[in-house]
């Protein structure tokens, strides 16, 4: 389906966009009636969970909670590794 600026495919019995691209622009995926994929200038923007089976992400990642088999610092890790030192006022430590 198309009007000559935009194309794609489009569920008459649901009323609906499953995938729908613009002329010289981005293309954009749905699910359910859903956006869940943008394509843009810049890349690629996701709704919802990304998931790599057995494969890897590189490159600038943005918006992602750090889980337990991630190497980030987070507020629980700093709080664990900082237990038992001391606090206080440190100006007369020589």
């Amino acid at each position: 389906m198309g009007d000559g600026s935009t194309g794609g495919i489009y569920d008459d019995q649901n009323s609906d966009w499953i995938i729908q691209w613009g002329e010289n622009a981005g293309v954009t995926l749905y699910h359910n009636a859903v956006q869940k994929l943008e394509t843009t200038i810049l890349g690629v923007t996701v709704s919802g969970k990304l998931t790599s089976g057995t494969g890897s992400f590189s490159g600038l990642v943005s918006g992602i909670t750090p889980t337990a088999a991630a190497n980030f610092t987070t507020k629980a890790y700093v709080d664990a590794a900082v237990a038992g030192v001391p606090t206080g006022d440190i100006t007369g430590v020589t």
